[in-house]
């Protein structure tokens, strides 16, 4: 026999344990650091710790996936040990308008997708119309939040505007006043409360402006004057509706049902703390503090203080002006351009953008499209979404975010409102193949 020769000599076995405990000592301190949450990042050569992603959204049985990968728990979902980066995130349930977002994920630092929700792909359903409203020259003002609308008719010089609400689809109208007059110069209605105003322009008798308690159905007795007067729905105070005349100003208090409302002069003694227009001068008056309020250009109407931020019309143009004492500077201005109160937030709206004004009177630009937006809704007061009628159609766009969901593509939609509750909806007028008249769609 030849005698064996060994390869593991005892130096070869010193060299292999070296290099295994030299590996321990390198791999272990990595290991513990991969699962403490630090992951070495290439761009920056730095390490960095890993971040969290919660996600919570309705439904709750619906399908999150990360960056094309399924997550299989439970909404709402918590994924830790997240490396910092850019992610993208969809949500999709059968039935339901998908939703992605790409998000960044930040070192120490918990990033959220919360509070989202996905909104049914369904159909629009007509829904029946009264005969009245079909057979007349008919024109319905939607409420901002409530399936009603106020409906205008006029047939042979005879005006007459009724209430048309909606349950279980059934519709339900009732005329609340009818009266011979020339032309109709405004119906609005308030956004803070179910009262409206109406003007009328008669023709041998001036402008009669009314005031009109939805809820209750009742119309007060009108306001008449040469000129068209300015009109304010309050937003805090006790009075609903302010009317400014030359005369001075008018005001409509909330009744229990079953009373009749007036609009009534309000006493110099009793004058509400708002600005209002002294028409000999052009100029705005504080009732209270006898003070006065100058503009650079011309006004027509304070339609909204709040703090130090001043909005005012002239024309078509919305104004937007900051007040120091009695100093006023235009800050911007904006043409074609309504106001929605949004919580603490007020929300003025152009055909090409939508802005939000803070409370603290900063502003801060939410979208600007190629699409003309004819009316936004929101959903509610603490609901971020809002509710945009646009030449493409209908969608819900979250600021948060910066994302749209399209509901439905028609060109041709007009008074939109919304339905809130368990089953939320949304009713509109439009033409759909040869149907034409009031659908519903159920979101």
């Amino acid at each position: 026999m030849y005698p064996s020769h060994s390869l593991l000599t005892r130096k070869v076995r010193i060299a292999i344990m070296c290099t295994l405990m030299a590996l321990f000592f390198i791999i272990s301190p990595l290991v513990i650091m991969y699962t403490a949450g630090y992951r070495y990042d290439i761009a920056s050569r730095t390490i960095l710790e890993t971040g969290v992603i919660s996600i919570d959204i309705e439904p709750r049985d619906a399908q999150v996936v990360l960056n094309t990968i399924p997550i299989q728990k439970q909404i709402p979902i918590r994924l830790t040990n997240r490396a910092p980066g850019r992610y993208t995130v969809s949500f999709s349930r059968d039935g339901y308008h998908p939703f992605e977002h790409m998000i960044l994920v930040e070192s120490k630092q918990t990033t959220y997708l919360r509070d989202i929700t996905l909104f049914k792909n369904s159909l629009p359903i007509l829904i029946p119309t009264p005969d009245i409203l079909l057979e007349n020259s008919s024109t319905i003002y939607a409420h901002p939040t409530l399936p009603q609308y106020l409906a205008h008719t006029a047939t042979e010089g005879v005006h007459e505007i009724g209430l048309l609400t909606y349950r279980n689809d059934v519709p339900e109208y009732v005329a609340l006043m009818r009266t011979v007059a020339d032309t109709l110069v405004t119906l609005a209605w308030s956004p803070y409360s179910n009262y409206s105003v109406l003007q009328l322009r008669m023709e041998n008798d001036g402008i009669h402006t009314y005031a009109i308690d939805v809820q209750n159905r009742r119309v007060s007795d009108p306001i008449i004057t040469t000129v068209i007067p300015t009109y304010h729905f309050a937003e805090q105070d006790a009075t609903a509706l302010y009317v400014q005349n030359e005369a001075g100003l008018w005001g409509v208090i909330p009744k229990r049902s079953g009373v009749d409302i007036a609009l009534n002069r309000i006493p110099t003694h009793e004058l509400p703390d708002r600005w209002y227009i002294q028409h000999s001068t052009q100029h705005f008056i504080h009732p209270q503090t006898s003070s006065t309020l100058s503009f650079s250009i011309p006004i027509d109407r304070i339609v909204h203080i709040r703090n130090n931020t001043i909005l005012a019309t002239q024309g078509s143009m919305l104004h937007r002006f900051e007040k120091q004492d009695a100093q006023v500077t235009l800050v911007e201005s904006y043409d074609e351009a309504s106001i929605i109160t949004q919580g603490q937030y007020l929300l003025i709206s152009t055909p090409w953008s939508i802005t939000r004004i803070n409370a603290d009177g900063g502003s801060e630009l939410l979208l600007r499209t190629s699409n003309r937006i004819s009316q936004i809704t929101i959903l509610g007061p603490r609901r971020p979404e809002l509710l945009i009628t646009n030449s493409s159609g209908i969608e819900i766009f979250d600021p948060r975010y910066n994302m749209s969901t399209p509901l439905i593509q028609n060109s041709n939609i007009q008074q939109v409102t919304f339905e809130g509750g368990r089953q939320p909806r949304i009713y509109f007028s439009t033409t759909i193949g040869r149907q034409e008249g009031i659908f519903r769609l159920d979101i």
